[in-house]
């Protein structure tokens, strides 16, 4: 198979493909976590199966209609069956309607065990989403001073950074211009 002939329609492809997940980012956006948005997270185990479309109809009749569930299945420890998982994010939940969601929840749909419950503050979430953006910045800048440290001694890197390729007496500069060109690529010249 020879992928060097055909690396046009690859870059085509992932061209395309690339302008597909852009699209898409502009047009739907990021929905971040309850870690990023603030919000409550309860972390529940049944002691039996619950169908999820049992437990969004209990929750829609309780009145909490913008909770996100999320199915983690069985929980199974050192071969051990433990419970049915869910996990349950919640915009935000003070004890006292912890309390009262588990406590109706035990009723219709049965006995559970509580795992988790955390409640996160906007300045935490505010916080979680500053520290976050700097571990990405700190991230890329380390990569790039990684890899200019390890072709700090190669000759002449900026030829290779532009592509440049002599044939047939016709010399190709432009990196964008010269990717689409036939020639192979274990052959760089001056």
């Amino acid at each position: 198979m020879n992928i060097v002939n055909k690396r046009m329609w690859y870059f085509l492809i992932a061209g395309f493909l690339t302008l597909i997940c852009i699209a898409s980012l502009v047009a739907f956006g990021i929905k971040p976590g309850v870690e990023f948005s603030s919000g409550s997270i309860l972390n529940i185990t049944f002691d039996q199966p619950v169908s999820e479309t049992a437990l969004v109809q209990e929750l829609n009749d309780l009145g909490y209609t913008d909770l996100l569930i999320q199915n983690d299945g069985n929980a199974v420890a050192q071969g051990q069956y433990l419970g049915y998982n869910i996990r349950i994010n919640a915009s935000s939940l003070d004890e006292a309607q912890k309390t009262q969601l588990t406590n109706n929840l035990a009723t219709k749909l049965g006995t559970f065990k509580t795992n988790e419950f955390d409640n996160i503050s906007p300045m935490i979430a505010t916080e979680t989403t500053r520290n976050s953006s700097i571990a990405i910045v700190v991230a890329m800048v380390a990569m790039l001073i990684y890899i200019a440290f390890a072709f700090r001694k190669m000759p002449s890197p900026f030829k290779y950074a532009n592509l440049r390729y002599s044939r047939n007496g016709v010399r190709y500069n432009n990196c964008a211009r010269s990717l689409f060109l036939v020639w192979p690529l274990d052959r760089l010249a001056d």
